[in-house]
Order: C-alpha cells, then structure tokens, then sequence
C-alpha cells in the first residue's frame, strides 16, 4: 500500500512555495507603492517639497496623502511662527544689550565726576570756597544720576503697561493746569510764557492720569528747555471734529482729543524727527546734558501713548519752531 503521508509532504510544500510566489508577485507593485510613500514622507520631514507620489495600486490612500501633506503644511506655518518668536526674541535681548550699555555709559559720566572730586577732597587740603565749589558739583552730578535712574524706572513700568490697570475718566483741561503749573517755575527761568487754549465742551479721556500728566510734562519741559529766552509755548485742546482740524492727512479718525504743544524753538531736522523717541537719544548731546536731559523722556512719552491708544505727530521745521501734538481716544 501506498504511504500518501510521505507523498503528502512534498505536495504541500510545493503548494505552499507556489502561493508564497504568486503572493508576492501579487503584492509587488503595493510594496513599491509603500516604498514610494515612505519615500515622500521622508523628503517631506527633511523640509524638501517632492511632487506629489504616484501611486499605481494604493489609489485608496489618497486620503492618507492628503492628511499627510496637511499635517507638513500644518508643521511649516508652526515652524514659521516658532522662527517669528525666536526673532522677536532676539530683538528684545538686543534691545535689552543696547540698553544696558547706553545706561552704564550715561552713568560712567557723573559717577567718574563725582568719584574725582570726591578723591580730590580726601587727598587735598582745600579753602572753604573750592570745597563748597566741588560739593555743588558733587551735588549736581548726584542729581543727575538720581533723574536718570527714576527715568529709567518710569520707562520700564511703561513698557509693562502696568498704567493700564488705573484707567478713570479724566478732564483733560483739569491735567494741563497741573501740568503748567508743575513747569511754571522752570518757564520762569527764561521768561518763557505758557499759555493755553482750551476749546469749549472737550471730551473727556479714559486714562491713567499719571501717565497723561508725566506725558504733558515731558514735552512742555522740551518745549521749554530747547527754546530761547523770552518765548512762548501755545498748549491747544480740542475735540478732533472741530472745523479746522488740520490732521486729516496724518490721522483720519475725528473722534479723538487734540492736545498741540507749540513752541518757538529751534526746530527739527526730518532724520531728527523720526529717532526723537529712541532711548538716550539726543538731537545735541552737549546741550543735551546742560539743559539736564537724560535722553528718555521721548521715549517714556511714546511707550505710555502707547499704554491709551494714543498717537503722536511731530511738525518741525528748523529755525520755525515745532509743534507735537498727541490724540487721544474719547469716552
């Protein structure tokens, strides 16, 4: 008799090697499909654009495709976003450095000043005149110092816009009297006048009433400190609908609070104008500094008009005076 077991074996492995053959005859063209998928995903990852891959078999994976090149596009604008922040990041480090060094260098001045006089007395005998002459000066620079790191305090607590957490509706008119009388002493010392026009029925502002005081202050005490003797400063308030507001080109919107400082100084250059706001900059360093600038009130000035929404536009001309005017959003 005939041992089937053993012709069995041979025939099932036969039938086992030629379905193993036909599977992957069969499965051949999806396996380089596959191959040309992974392919695609791997050009994708490394930040290539590859055309599109063409499947001859896995026509059921166009949905795939599609999510996959949904998912790059997805992964291209997060890493383009990730680069916008890292520079923005890296401005503001930069503008931290660049400040930094502009403060140390502001400071070396008038602390060497004082470090001087200061070894002169201990060293030297001196008469009671020189050493009252050095003490003011001693006195002076300690002045300096003091008014420049207070600068810097207010400028850092504007950039926080920290102010914003104290807004209340305000009376502009009520702030400008505050203002001019915080200046009249410093108007006095050049028989400089101060005057004012108000228009009637001003609107009323929605402020930090220490920022829109300190931001009147700094621009009348320019006004002041770079105009001649015996001039005028015009400080002007009214409501932007009025019939001859003269704006238009430079701010549109009507619904806004005018206040114009005019004064009768030396005037500005255009390139002057447009760095007027950067920190410790000044149009003359020399007269800069004996006037008793700190080179940071324009900028303190635009980081809180900053705070309200407001603007500013500067006018110039050199040798006819300069008018800034600032606007202010209404209730």
């Amino acid at each position: 008799m005939m041992n089937l077991g053993f012709i069995s074996q041979p025939v099932g492995l036969a039938t086992f090697g030629l379905i193993f053959l036909s599977s992957l005859l069969f499965l051949q063209p999806y396996i380089a499909d596959i191959q040309e998928l992974t392919l695609y995903v791997k050009k994708l990852a490394s930040d290539e654009n590859p055309e599109k891959p063409n499947l001859s078999f896995l026509n059921n994976v166009d949905e795939l495709t599609a999510a996959i090149e949904q998912l790059n596009k997805s992964w291209i604008k997060k890493s383009e976003s990730l680069n916008m922040l890292i520079e923005e990041d890296r401005k503001k480090q930069n503008l931290i450095k660049d400040f930094v060094a502009n403060a140390s260098h502001e400071m070396k001045t008038p602390l060497a000043s004082i470090n001087g006089f200061v070894e002169t007395l201990l060293e030297q005998e001196n008469d009671p005149e020189t050493i009252k002459e050095f003490l003011n000066i001693i006195k002076s620079q300690g002045n300096r110092l003091t008014k420049l790191v207070n600068d810097m305090l207010v400028l850092s607590v504007a950039e926080s816009g920290i102010g914003r957490n104290n807004f209340e509706i305000l009376d502009m008119e009520d702030i400008l009297e505050q203002a001019i009388l915080s200046m009249k002493t410093l108007a006095m010392e050049k028989n400089i006048t101060l005057a004012k026009e108000i228009s009637k029925d001003v609107r009323k502002v929605n402020g930090n009433r220490d920022e829109i005081l300190r931001i009147f202050d700094n621009i009348i005490s320019n006004a002041i400190k770079y105009s001649a003797d015996n001039t005028k400063v015009i400080i002007k308030i009214y409501n932007t609908n009025n019939l001859n507001y003269k704006f238009k080109e430079y701010l549109p919107e009507q619904n806004m609070v005018c206040c114009e400082f005019i004064d009768e100084g030396e005037g500005l250059s255009p390139e002057n104008i447009e760095r007027l706001s950067e920190r410790f900059f000044r149009v003359d360093k020399s007269r800069s500094r004996k006037v008793g600038g700190t080179g940071l009130g324009l900028s303190i000035v635009k980081h809180m008009l900053h705070n309200h929404d407001a603007k500013m536009v500067i006018k110039s001309e050199q040798g006819k005076g300069s008018n800034f005017t600032v606007f202010f959003p209404v209730v």
